[in-house]
């Protein structure tokens, strides 16, 4: 009789498919609405109270008036996430680009004396 050679493979489930790109792209969009609506709600409370409101308060207003749009702009061009349990520091899973091909034309064994390309200079 033979015996059935059972192979490990690995079984995928829904449960382990990433999100979709849609969801992940609406969720940056929904992050990115809330951000601007507290920075639109500082800058017009810094407009309406200003000299009415201790300047430590106005600063405030004001520096998250600044500040939203910078980091609201950096979180929602982001990108996706890493998938949970991704080791970022592991070397093997780094990939390195090929050796790009020699130009059109040229030999990679070179034509000179010195292995280079460029023929030996002579001297007049």
């Amino acid at each position: 009789m033979r015996a059935l050679s059972r192979r490990k493979t690995t079984v995928y489930t829904v449960t382990d498919a990433s999100r979709p790109l849609s969801e992940d792209v609406d969720e940056r969009q929904r992050h990115y609405l809330i951000s601007m609506g507290i920075r639109m709600v500082c800058f017009l409370l810094a407009v309406a109270l200003w000299g009415r409101i201790h300047p430590v308060l106005l600063g405030i207003l004001l520096v998250g008036a600044i500040l939203l749009p910078y980091t609201s702009v950096i979180f929602a061009n982001g990108g996706r996430l890493p998938p949970e349990g991704a080791d970022l520091t592991d070397p093997s899973e780094l990939r390195a680009l090929p050796p790009s091909p020699p130009p059109p034309g040229r030999s990679t064994t070179g034509s000179g004396e010195n292995g280079s390309g460029v023929p030996p200079e002579t001297s007049p």
